[in-house]
């Protein structure tokens, strides 16, 4: 267990004892234990009264703060997991866990400690698939009584469900998949279409939850200003940049202030012929060439391309972060996918798109939610 403990590390041992000599009287309850690695002098303390579990945070802030050098650094105690490992993953889980080329064959990842509902605005999802375990659930649907949530009949949607959270080819794979139908048999819809579908899912979803659209048009205010108040209701939005080679900021949903947008690589980390790019692109994400999910039976699966197929991608790794941390703001979701993505790749595809097996709270925040605030260290 790590509930009220600590890890405190001090510049020396004489430091560490004078420490621990000054808690003991304030609680005798507190027991330590002393680890030291090479140079490296920790105390670890487990409290058995939450009131001096923040006393000393109190207490370690304030030394911190008057720059205190004796105390170099201090943090709660933090679960730890073994990682699972994917064999032979396929190539955009595989490229997405390690910071570059050749690929090794595996995607190692982190089931998340938390739930958390994925959104998908798409042409529905086959819940019924295998590769779904039962996660998946009939939504909404903005199209008429003949195209009902939870079904697909042209494959689109169910593919990208699948990049977000299927158990074969999806990033988080214990995600709640929610089916927000829009488009038709043919891939098509409307803006009115996805702006009740936004409505929907912003009066009826269930926190924490992340949106994915993997679609797109002609620039549009309205459905811009719709992606931002649904941030303003506590959701992000991933979206794909578009598929026509061009700057994604004359289109949408690419274009919303608050969406995180992204753009398409292939397998030899360049960007997609097809995807669009510029100064409204946040990030890159494998999108040529994906395997997933398929809708013509409950094993099917189909090879798809597109920024379409990107999205997802990247709103499986903000969903585990979110599942992880799940008291972070929509705004502090989207920076720590950005903070956690490669800037080591070709400028044409940066920043790329990286899955953090831990991921971590905003700075100076701790707790298992990432509810706790602490004094910034030096």
């Amino acid at each position: 267990a790590t509930s009220m403990k600590r890890i405190i590390k001090f510049k020396d041992t004489r430091a560490r004892r004078v420490f621990r000599d000054q808690m003991q009287l304030a609680d005798a309850a507190i027991t330590f234990e002393e680890v030291t690695i090479g140079k490296q002098y920790f105390l670890i303390t487990k409290h058995a009264r939450m009131t001096t579990f923040n006393k000393e945070k109190r207490t370690l802030s304030q030394l911190t703060a008057l720059s205190q050098t004796s105390i170099l650094s201090h943090e709660e105690d933090k679960e730890v997991k073994a990682l699972d490992v994917q064999e032979g993953a396929p190539w955009h889980l595989d490229r997405i866990d390690q910071d570059g080329l050749p690929l090794d064959g595996k995607f190692e990842y982190e089931n998340p400690n938390g739930e958390v509902n994925v959104y998908v605005l798409d042409t529905g999802i086959r819940i019924t698939h295998n590769d779904f375990e039962g996660r998946a659930h009939a939504g909404f649907s903005a199209l008429s009584s003949w195209y009902p949530a939870g079904q697909d009949c042209h494959g689109h949607g169910t593919h990208v469900a699948g990049l977000v959270g299927g158990k074969t080819y999806g990033v988080n794979k214990k995600a709640t998949l929610f089916d927000v139908r829009v488009l038709d048999c043919r891939g098509s819809g409307s803006i009115s279409g996805i702006l009740q579908a936004i409505e929907w899912v912003a009066n009826n979803h269930k926190k924490p939850a992340v949106i994915n659209m993997s679609l797109g048009g002609d620039f549009s205010q309205s459905l811009n200003d719709a992606v931002d108040e649904l941030e303003r209701a506590g959701v992000l939005s991933v979206v794909a940049a578009g598929n026509e080679n061009q700057d994604a900021c004359r289109v949408s949903p690419a274009s919303a202030a608050s969406a995180l947008t992204i753009g398409s690589t292939t397998k030899s980390d360049t960007r997609s012929s097809f995807s669009n790019y510029g100064s409204c692109v946040h990030l890159y994400s494998p999108g040529s060439d994906i395997v997933s999910l398929g809708h013509a039976t409950n094993s099917a699966t189909q090879t798809m391309s597109g920024t379409s197929m990107a999205s997802p991608i990247s709103c499986g790794v903000a969903s585990s972060i979110l599942a992880n941390n799940k008291n972070l703001s929509p705004a502090e979701l989207k920076q720590a996918v950005l903070d956690a993505a490669d800037d080591s790749v070709s400028s044409t595809i940066r920043p790329f798109l990286h899955y953090s097996s831990a991921p971590s709270c905003p700075e100076f925040t701790t707790g298992p939610d990432c509810e706790n605030t602490c004094g910034g260290l030096p």
